[in-house]
């Protein structure tokens, strides 16, 4: 009963999810009404195109603000937003669907993340629940995490700046400090054509040592970068969103991490502009969606925290306590921990369908990714 009970519960939070999705793409194709007219009307001296590299405070390289060169800019935006989104529903959406139906026929709780839908709503939720419970930690010491105002730039400024956010903060963290180092790597060890392609763009699903490594220094630039124009409060929500951004990069490509980034800039942007906008019913199913997001979040960020610590360990090859053999089978004195030929016992690796194992401690050990079976 509990099994059919969660699967109702975590299907209803995915399509919660879904309709938000929805709702904030709506508003960011609104918002062209808004943008575009901004852009060629030419009002704001201040509001222009900034290209900046992260050292790891951001530094900018050049401007421009002319009216081509800033829609040309814009236009591309939306159509990385587009393509995301458009790649969600293309790779997965019918697996996705299948998965839902095949849940609820079941009768069993499938937190499974074979989809992107599922991996990037359940890290949505995980984020959206720490950063509540770390706003909620600073206001017990009346620590001001007030958000920058955006009173002094215009509407379609702001709409600008977080569709720019989603696209262009992916490129200059996580392709440039993420994605071309694997690249550089894999090159190294002789990869070539797609699996290439997959380090340098994400997607690869190849979780080493080394890119645990990447992940968690990308991030830290990415956490770092957001002091100057926010506050140093904002490290740690930063930093804790580009940790779930390098793993999404890492685990199903670029479009994935622009895709979350989307969702929670546009959160944003869709609540102010449905609040300003008098929008009552927008306002209600944010202001829920959000409950149910963060509710859902505490329990994703306890499957996620042990999903981590299993993969750590396994990379690392931390200790743990191995099975007792099927049928009171004892393992003689003298025996080798490696098998040389695992082919022989059918060995094919879950996670990433490698043959080869070692055999240690009463378990088969993936020589790719160091997967435990």
């Amino acid at each position: 009963m509990i099994h059919v009970l969660g699967s109702f519960v975590w299907i209803g939070v995915l399509i919660v999810f879904l309709l938000l999705l929805v709702v904030i793409s709506g508003y960011l194709f609104w918002g062209m009404s808004e943008v575009i007219p901004g852009i060629m009307d030419q009002g704001c001296p201040d509001c222009a195109v900034t290209i900046f590299v992260l050292v790891p405070f951001p530094l900018g390289l050049f401007s421009f603000s002319d009216p081509g060169s800033f829609f040309l800019y814009y236009l591309a935006l939306l159509v990385a937003i587009a393509v995301s989104l458009s790649l969600a529903v293309v790779l997965d959406g019918k697996k996705l669907v299948s998965d839902m139906i095949s849940s609820v026929k079941d009768g069993r709780l499938k937190l499974s993340t074979k989809t992107s839908w599922a991996m990037v709503c359940q890290l949505f939720c995980t984020y959206l629940f720490f950063t509540a419970a770390y706003l909620l930690f600073l206001s017990m010491f009346e620590v001001d995490a007030s958000s920058p105002s955006m009173v002094d730039v215009p509407l379609w400024y702001m709409l600008f700046e977080l569709a720019n956010a989603s696209v262009y903060e992916e490129i200059a963290t996580r392709l440039v400090f993420l994605g071309v180092p694997m690249f550089l790597i894999a090159l190294g060890a002789g990869v070539r054509g797609r699996p290439l392609l997959k380090e340098l763009f994400g997607g690869s699903g190849r979780m080493k040592p080394y890119t645990w490594a990447l992940i968690i220094v990308s991030a830290m630039i990415f956490g770092i970068a957001h002091i100057p124009s926010w506050d140093i409060f904002k490290l740690a929500p930063a930093l804790f969103a580009g940790l779930i951004l390098g793993y999404l990069y890492v685990k199903r490509g670029i479009w994935a991490a622009i895709l979350f980034h989307f969702a929670v800039d546009y959160y944003a942007a869709s609540v102010f502009v449905s609040v300003e906008s008098g929008h009552l019913g927008v306002v209600i199913f944010l202001a829920l969606a959000v409950v149910v997001f963060i509710v859902a979040g505490f329990l994703f960020f306890i499957y996620y925290s042990m999903k981590v610590l299993d993969a750590l360990g396994s990379l690392f090859r931390l200790p743990r306590p191995a099975p007792a053999p099927a049928g009171g089978v004892r393992t003689a004195r003298g025996v080798p921990s490696q098998v040389a030929s695992p082919q022989q016992f059918g060995f094919v690796c879950p996670k990433c369908g490698y043959q080869e194992a070692r055999y240690i401690e009463g378990r088969f050990q993936c020589l790719r990714c160091g997967y435990l079976q």
